[in-house]
């Protein structure tokens, strides 16, 4: 390999490194409450080195961010590829659970998301709205777009802003399932009352 190559590739693996720290970091304690010099240390870096790879703390916690969203719609997308159930009540239960877990799960627990929608809402919003997007078009590819249309953009919302207040609370998946388990039937229930109504 050219030494040209082997150093950007050096790079680009220092770069992932020092944004899964410092998502760790921010998600303790969000952007205005994490300083640079606790960022470093985690990074066991000085902070002049920090700023070679990013310009400020800014835009550290928003490529973080960033991540930590695609991170979970990857894994979303897997694990909703994993469900097969016989019967549209039993589809939307498994989706709805997998997506309220998504939230607390390790890699892409959300408390980062809840901390950039409370310190950044300027940015953050545009990003949630871009999760939102994602997760309704990943539902509607697996209910084959019908007859929920009008129901699936409610459920996917319903279903991550309870994966957020779990993400708040701290929640590992393991201690939010039977919280994810009772939210899912919920939506089932809505669903089924729904004007579009699901056949089960």
């Amino acid at each position: 390999m050219h030494d040209g190559r082997a150093q950007r590739l050096q790079g680009a693996l220092r770069r992932q490194q020092v944004l899964r720290t410092a998502a760790v970091v921010f998600a303790k304690t969000g952007l205005h409450g994490t300083t640079t010099q606790a960022l470093a240390e985690a990074m066991g870096v000085s902070e002049p080195v920090l700023y070679l790879h990013f310009r400020s703390k800014e835009a550290l916690f928003r490529e973080a961010v960033e991540r930590n969203i695609e991170t979970r719609l990857r894994n979303l997308d897997e694990g909703l590829g994993r469900i097969i159930v016989r019967g549209r009540s039993e589809a939307i239960r498994a989706m709805a659970e997998e997506t309220v877990l998504d939230y607390v799960r390790e890699p892409g627990h959300a408390v980062l998301t809840t901390w950039a929608l409370l310190e950044a809402p300027e940015y953050a919003l545009d990003l949630y709205r871009h999760e939102v997007s994602a997760v309704v078009t990943m539902w509607r590819r697996l209910l084959d777009n019908r007859p929920a249309a009008e129901f699936i953009p409610h459920a996917v919302e319903m279903c991550l802003a309870h994966g957020l207040w779990l993400a708040v609370l701290r929640l590992t998946a393991e201690s939010a399932a039977p919280l994810a388990r009772q939210f899912a039937g919920d939506v089932v229930r809505m669903a089924m009352a729904h004007p579009a109504r699901l056949r089960p």
